[in-house]
């Protein structure tokens, strides 16, 4: 025990004194939100962080003709959505649209790999 306690630096009277106290208020406090996130975690199967969504939504798009027609500016603006394009010959623009996919894509199937993985060989095996 003495080693232990040299390592977390603290007295062996402190670490019986905890032992017989438990933990403080200030102790369970701080636990609380961390219990609170581990809790969100699972719920959302394992994904970490927002939903990254906010009342304010973005499309970005390039200048392709299906995203400049009038209709589909209509129907992004009826449903309070902001119309965003990359400028014209600037491929670089969507580096922020093509980051958000890929958080995405990654967040949502990489703990369904092995799920996937599982079911594609027993299938092909048949």
């Amino acid at each position: 025990m003495g080693r232990l306690c040299k390592l977390l630096k603290v007295s062996r009277s402190g670490y019986y004194d905890y032992l017989e106290r438990g933990d403080s208020c200030r102790s369970s406090e701080e636990i609380a939100p961390i219990t609170r996130v581990r809790e969100i975690h699972r719920l959302n199967k394992g994904v970490y962080g927002s939903r990254r969504t906010e009342s304010n939504l973005v499309h970005h798009s390039d200048q392709g003709v299906q995203y400049v027609c009038h209709a589909y500016q209509q129907l992004l603006a009826a449903n309070s959505i902001i119309p965003s394009m990359s400028r014209k010959g600037d491929c670089w623009d969507n580096a922020v649209a093509e980051s958000f996919f890929s958080t995405l894509k990654t967040e949502h199937t990489h703990h369904r790999q092995s799920y996937l993985s599982t079911h594609l060989r027993r299938d092909s095996s048949k």
